[in-house]
């Protein structure tokens, strides 16, 4: 998924009755019913539909969900990485015939109530998908979406902004270099950058080398710069033609009408010669075995001498053919790889041989040649060849003895079981699990029918099916690559090297005319990302269109489980139709815990699902968890009170769910892993240590703009702090040191957090069909045992060292180095409590008008980042602005300083930018909410229905002068915490400008 997705949204709506579906052989508005199926264990059917005119393909799933999807898509096969189907991506979203503004895509997110909108590239297809739960937004953005894929402007203008151009880098002062600049350019330049893509795109150049595949469809910078306009309008033409769509759409709206609307669409474009599937090198052979050496960054929080990679991968199946034999690797996949109870674990990790997998691992169908992917990651070098012979030693084993029944019975429980999981983005999940399937070939019918799939595999299982296929497509296949990547400390400057010399060579090339031209060009595009537009041609929803009351209903709370003297805390019941599943949650109050022990509490919450009982091993507790129930899982929060901001609230939550028939043995594990867990293990706690290191590093590049929004907000607040020490950079130092001086001093931390959490009050929520409250209520005490009386002598509140003052009293700003070659930026600044309902609504408005009329247009459009915005944490009070990306770094904090001052302005901010801000952000507090979470805000928190509905009627209410004065208030001339998350040469000249500088090297 290439391009930045906004945040999930929607509008409840009321369930409606669909109309009947056309039946197989029906003609419906020039499409032909080729086959209908029912799906009962997804209570779903599945129309598929040709359209006789074109030849395009059309796949329905009709399911009362209004939450609904509508999708269009094309095969994207590439020959080359110059990146053209993801560059193509984003251009197509500058503007079409019908909508010729600038960037539709993105100013739809705002004039919409779509609880998800998006396009993704993949390897050899691209998909451009969107829900909604409001109809006449679903007719709106069907619109926008068909004109921009199929008559879209595709600007020269908008290539050199979205793909990559040579400007000036200030385009006004023709005295300044010239830079290779361009939002895809730079995306990749960070997603290459991060050691998993780049682990994952050499192996599959050379797993599937001389194929489609080998190259890099989302573009290597390298060869990005290779790519012209007149290549990229080429391969439009050739690919995004009807002859070659593929529709997807879900829910329950009348099909007939959005046929209609697809047909006039196509019927309206020339057909031409469709893509000939049989000349796409799609299924590569690899007919002997290939050993692969390759280099990667490396990475400083690390140990140098433990940063080696190494993987066992396999070319399987073609997924087209087999949808039985794809759903089995999966399974074998999982059977293998997943848990402390499978075989590849206890031999690779939990023996201690590597702490974690490797980036790429397991079973995957995004390639119509699938792959079977083992390895690990964090070794010596000189380990790889006992890893290699650990494998091949597991595979050997499993084909010889297979797998205990118990153990396939489990894995296919948890399969079953996560198809009753009652969900708010089914649909988008289910059309974004199946496409690569679609566009492949595969038979949708059988590829939907899961639990006719998952009882012939309980049935085959026993006559050696894991087996055979070990045998098959692991022991016995010739189509393998042993790939081991090693750390080179030079690798980064390489990089650098080799832009700057493929930088002068453009350079070097230009005539007089090509100068002025660039220089021309550069300003043109400056002038037109400032011009103003007139968008009151696409279509957009009104305030009309927005429920008055907030959706759901609050939780009601049951008699507690107990009598008073036994003291356990108050019980919250949801009945919901949960499908047959039943969600428990407990939350104690941490209140009084000693303040040296919270930053353990990350690795606390972890180890409990890790390390075992003094009972019971933890592969019998993972077999147990996967045979009884869909999962156990714990975790710490903070927040503020939303009574008093001056107040807090530091829990620690334990979380499970099962088939309600299983719930006394869901409630039983939730016990034994919360309150039994063995620490003393310290060789399995150093490799968890490890394994959480290692996520966290892999993250940076990924998640770098959280990185440095959470460190800028840990300035501004002791909660924000506390946070930041949980899941921060701040965290990821806390665990380098930790490993530096041995996991064995963490183990009495984390037994006295367990003797608080003993200790600690607590209360309870169930989320279950109205006929299984009972028999949840009956088990729960089972898990309230092993807490603490719910009346004690309230706690003191656990003083937090090093936390900042309540109010900042000067500027903050850290720049912490990273080996990547793009920034990721950040500014916070300190607002008002949750209590203050109209001030908060009214600063989390200006937060979307800042991301949607300013920091979009210079962040991303003149700046080249891939993302930037703003965000407004109404609760604990921090407005902050973010970039992700970003090729600048003074020039985005300096951006943000700008958008700061037009906000306080008042000037550019007319009744329809409110609107559709105010849309944003409905669109944001009625999102669909999982059923086993639903409920959960009133409990955790205490946020009530009628504390919901007055910050809604706030939102309504918020005026323009309204913005402009909490932004004078609370943002303008205040004291800012700024922070850069930048490459390692920039350090040098920021501490000229006076930051402080964070070393991750620890």
């Amino acid at each position: 998924m290439l391009r930045l997705a906004c945040r999930t949204r929607s509008l409840r709506t009321p369930t409606r009755a669909f109309a009947s579906l056309p039946a197989t052989g029906d003609v419906v508005h020039g499409f032909r019913v080729a086959r209908t199926t029912h799906v009962p264990e997804l209570q779903m059917t599945v129309s598929e539909l040709n359209h006789s005119a074109s030849g395009a393909k059309y796949t329905h799933f009709s399911r009362n969900d209004a939450n609904n999807v509508f999708a269009v898509g094309f095969r994207t096969p590439v020959a080359d990485s110059t990146g053209v189907p993801h560059i193509l991506e984003h251009t197509t979203l500058c503007g079409s015939e019908k909508y010729p503004v600038r960037d539709p895509f993105f100013k739809m997110l705002q004039r919409s109530l779509a609880t998800y909108m998006n396009a993704w590239t993949a390897s050899d297809f691209t998909v451009y998908p969107f829900s909604t739960q409001n109809l006449s937004d679903y007719n709106n953005l069907m619109s926008v979406y068909m004109d921009a894929v199929f008559r879209p402007n595709l600007k020269q203008q908008d290539f050199m902004q979205e793909g990559w151009r040579l400007e000036h880098r200030d385009p006004q002062d023709t005295s300044t270099p010239i830079e290779f600049k361009g939002v895809v350019y730079n995306e990749m330049k960070g997603a290459m950058s991060s050691i998993h893509s780049h682990f994952s795109q050499t192996l599959h150049s050379h797993l599937f080398a001389d194929s489609i595949y080998a190259p890099n469809s989302g573009g290597d910078p390298r060869n990005i710069t290779d790519l012209t306009w007149e290549k990229l309008t080429a391969y439009h033409r050739a690919h995004y033609a009807p002859q070659n769509a593929q529709f997807l759409s879900y829910g329950n709206f009348d099909l007939g009408p959005t046929l209609q609307y697809v047909d006039r669409t196509l019927s309206s474009i020339p057909t031409g010669k469709p893509l000939d599937a049989s000349a796409i090198a799609d299924l590569p052979v690899l007919r002997e075995p290939k050993v692969v050496k390759a280099t990667c960054m490396l990475d400083p929080m690390g140990d140098p001498a433990k940063q080696t990679r190494f993987c066992l991968a396999f070319g399987c199946n073609d997924t087209a053919a087999d949808s039985f034999t794809t759903t089995a690797l999966a399974i074998l996949s999982k059977l293998l790889l997943d848990g402390s109870s499978s075989p590849m674990q206890k031999a690779l990790i939990d023996s201690g041989l590597a702490p974690d997998y490797a980036p790429v691992h397991g079973y995957d169908t995004w390639t119509r040649r699938g792959s079977f992917t083992i390895g690990v990651q964090g070794v010596a070098a000189a380990a790889a060849p006992e890893i290699e012979e650990t494998i091949w030693r597991v595979l050997r084993d499993v084909a010889a003895n297979g797998f205990p029944a118990d153990r396939v019975a489990a894995v296919i429980h948890q399969s079953e079981l996560s198809l009753r999981h009652v969900t708010g983005a089914f649909g988008m999940s289910l059309i974004e699990n199946l496409a690569p399937g679609l566009f492949h070939g595969v038979d949708t019918a059988h590829a939907v029918q899961v639990a006719a799939v998952l009882q012939k595999l309980r049935e085959e299982a026993p006559r050696g099916l894991f087996q055979r296929l070990v045998q098959q497509y692991l022991l016995d296949n010739p189509h393998r690559v042993a790939l081991t990547m090693e750390p080179e400390p030079e690798f980064g400057a390489v990089a650098v090297a080799e832009e700057t010399a493929r930088l002068e060579a453009h350079v070097a090339k230009l005539t007089d005319q090509d100068r002025k031209r660039i220089a021309r060009l550069g300003v043109e595009l400056a002038a037109a990302q400032d011009a103003k537009q007139d968008v009151s041609i696409l279509p957009c929803l009104g305030l009309s269109d927005v429920p008055s009351a907030s959706a759901g209903t609050p939780s009601k709370s049951a008699a507690p489980v107990a009598s008073a003297a036994e003291g356990w805390g108050e019980v919250f019941v949801r009945k919901a139709p949960a499908n047959g599943v039943t969600y428990i949650r407990a939350m104690a109050n941490l209140e009084g815990i000693s303040s040296d022990l919270l930053p353990y509490l990350p690795l606390y919450s972890s180890a409990l699902s890790w390390q075992g009982t003094k009972e019971k091993s933890m592969e019998v507790l993972d077999q147990e968890l996967r045979l009884y129930t869909g999962g156990v899982g714990h975790g710490s929060s903070i927040a503020s009170s939303i009574h008093d901001g001056v107040d807090r609230q530091l829990s620690f939550a334990v979380s499970g769910n099962s088939l309600s028939s299983n719930v006394p043995r869901l409630t039983q594990l939730m016990s034994e892993l919360t309150f039994s867990s063995n620490f003393a293990l310290v060789d399995r706690l150093n490799t968890l240590l490890a394994g959480n290191l290692s996520g966290m590093t892999n993250a940076i590049v990924g998640r770098g703009h959280s990185y440095a929004m959470g460190l800028a907000a840990s300035k501004l607040s002791p909660i924000k702090a506390v946070s930041e020490s949980w899941s921060g950079l701040s965290q990821l130092q806390f665990l380098t040191q930790l490993q530096k001086s041995g996991v064995e001093t963490a183990v009495p931390k984390l037994e006295a957090i367990a003797k608080h959490l003993s200790q600690a009050p607590a209360k309870y929520m169930i989320v279950a069909q109205p006929e299984a409250v009972d028999a949840a209520l009956e088990h729960l005490p089972t898990v309230a045992r092993g807490f603490g009386n719910a009346s004690p002598k309230a706690a003191a509140a656990t003083p937090i060292s090093g936390a900042p003052p309540t109010t900042l009293e000067e500027p903050s700003r850290v720049y912490v180095p990273s080996p990547f070659p793009v920034n990721f930026c950040a500014a916070a600044y300190a607002t008002v409590p949750f209590t203050n309902h109209r001030d908060s609504m009214a600063l989390t408005v200006a937060s979307r008008l800042a991301t949607l009329k300013f920091l979009h247009r210079e962040v991303r459009e003149k700046g080249g980042a891939y993302g930037g915005g703003a965000s407004h944490d109404g609760r604990e009070g921090v407005f902050v602005m973010y970039s992700y990306r970003d090729p600048r770094s003074l020039g985005t904090i300096a951006d943000f300083d700008r958008a700061v001052a037009w906000l306080a302005s008042g000037d550019g901010v007319a009744d329809q930018d409110l609107l559709e801000a105010k849309l944003s952000v409905f669109g944001q507090l009625d999102e669909p909410v999982d059923v086993g979470a639903q409920g959960t805000a009133e409990f955790a928190h205490g946020l009530a229905y009628a504390v919901r509905q007055e910050r809604r009627k706030h939102l309504f209410d918020v005026t323009r002068d309204d913005v402009a004065r909490v932004a004078q208030t609370y943002l303008h001339g205040q004291v800012v915490s700024r922070v850069i998350l930048g490459g390692a040469d920039g350090a040098k000249e920021v501490e000229k400008e006076g930051w402080s500088v964070m070393p991750l090297e620890v």
